[in-house]
């Protein structure tokens, strides 16, 4: 037995020191607790924010720095971890490509961690906050280059069966309530009659796209008499 602990001690210290492996956990939790909140901060309360994901970062950083950690020593447990993962699909879409960026930023923290290059991860962490805190400022100051616009889709079902009185008040409305939506911008794509009413389909262009802009819009379209229901979506739905 004592011949066996002395084998383990051996390889805790040489390979699998769990102070070092401690050591590189926390500081990849750290990381990923960073990376959650400079996703925040870079989405504010945008519509196209995935809360899930951003919660998700302080589970996959230790998760991510784990595995690094057990198959830097090992290059058959490498090639054999590369083939177990080859099968794992992920079939939940990504809203926007920023994700992705993200998800890249913590897998780079976990690999940094894991072979403890804390300067260069501690540098990456800086210039990506820079990034981000300098993108929310220029932003705020409604920089042109950087406000191009959003398409936008809204389903609104109405109890009227008259069309052409609820189309007409609903561009009404909205070209009064948003200033940068011209005419062209609103396209009514489909009216399917539902009942006793209508389901109608707009997409729209506008130029000027914040936060605030949804619920803005979903306020205001509301305000039309005879709708029963207004739900809009980021981006085009539909053909």
């Amino acid at each position: 037995m004592d011949g066996i602990a002395g084998v383990m001690g051996n390889i805790g210290s040489s390979e699998f020191g769990l102070a070092e492996f401690l050591v590189s956990i926390l500081f990849s939790l750290c990381a990923g607790v960073i990376c959650m909140l400079l996703y925040r901060v870079y989405f504010g309360q945008a519509y196209e924010r995935n809360d899930s994901l951003t919660r998700s970062f302080v589970v996959i950083a230790p998760s991510v720095s784990a595995i690094f950690w057990a198959i830097q020593y090992s290059l058959p447990l490498s090639l054999g971890l590369l083939g177990a993962l080859s099968f794992v699909r992920f079939r939940t879409p990504i809203k926007k490509a920023e994700d992705i960026a993200f998800i890249l930023l913590v897998i780079a923290m976990s690999l940094l961690s894991s072979v403890f290059r804390f300067y260069a991860a501690g540098i990456l962490l800086a210039v990506v906050a820079l990034v981000v805190c300098s993108k929310v400022l220029l932003s705020g100051r409604g920089l042109p280059f950087l406000n191009v616009g959003r398409n936008l889709t809204a389903f609104i079902s109405t109890t009227s069966r008259k069309v052409e009185k609820i189309d007409s008040e609903i561009r009404k409305i909205l070209s009064a309530e948003f200033d940068s939506l011209k005419g062209g911008d609103l396209v009514l794509n489909d009216v399917v009659q539902k009942g006793g009413g209508y389901s109608l389909r707009y997409s729209f262009h506008l130029g000027k796209y914040n936060d605030t802009v949804i619920p803005r819009l979903i306020e205001t379209l509301n305000r039309v008499d005879d709708l029963e229901r207004v739900e809009v979506f980021y981006g085009k739905v539909g053909g």
